[in-house]
């Protein structure tokens, strides 16, 4: 089994977790406020049946700039990206901080998805592309391929995820024998359940009953 962690990156209001609902039949968005503002505000976290042998989770992370640390937390160790930028909107200021916050944690492995393309023409979605490659010229992601996608429709979606396979099998994969290493980047509980810790796991596994130390304190 190969085990892959994907983030859904971008500015506010493109399409992330439309876009993570069509990959995976998920909605990411569970918190009441999130659902009547229609914005992420915590990280989101869906299993992706991409094949078999595979084992992905997708994390959908907020993308406005108050919540640049969820934004963080969410795609530290992640082994590819789909970084969403809209076609009716192009390359905004939060698509360009997490592009930079990408490249600062050492991610190279990128597809950029343009969504909504069902809300524009071609005309337009050609100078999105444009947009798009002279951002990303001289950069880390300059080679990553860009699809046009739309969340409602499921325009592009069969295309992305061929694309989203040829990118993971190009992954190191996660050594699942080793010690378990899980930075955690939340800690809150849940009602009936008690005190939960997220988070995504570098290495080795975890099973149900097993004992594990918190580090640094030693819990």
């Amino acid at each position: 089994m190969a085990y892959f962690t994907i983030g859904i990156a971008g500015h506010i209001d493109h399409g992330k977790t439309t876009l993570t609902k069509a990959l995976t039949n998920v909605d990411t968005n569970r918190l009441k406020e999130e659902k009547e503002r229609n914005i992420s505000i915590e990280l989101g976290y869906a299993p992706f049946h991409l094949r078999e042998g595979y084992h992905v989770s997708v994390i959908d992370v907020p993308g406005h700039e108050k919540f640049i640390k969820q934004m963080i937390a969410g795609v530290t160790g992640i082994d590819l990206v789909i970084a969403v930028i809209a076609a009716d909107e192009g390359v905004m200021p939060q698509t360009k901080e997490h592009f930079e916050i990408l490249s600062l944690l050492g991610i190279k492995q990128a597809i950029i998805a343009v969504t909504k393309a069902d809300l524009v023409d071609n005309e337009l979605l050609e100078r999105v592309d444009e947009n798009i490659w002279d951002y990303i010229k001289g950069t880390v992601f300059e080679t990553a391929e860009i699809v046009h996608v739309d969340g409602i429709s499921k325009r592009g979606i069969p295309e992305l995820k061929r694309k989203i396979v040829e990118s993971l099998d190009r992954c190191k994969k996660r050594d699942d024998n080793g010690a378990l290493r899980l930075p955690i980047d939340q800690v809150f509980t849940l009602q009936g359940h008690g005190t939960i810790l997220r988070g995504t796991v570098y290495d080795g596994t975890i099973t149900v009953g097993q004992s594990i130390t918190v580090l640094p304190d030693g819990y």
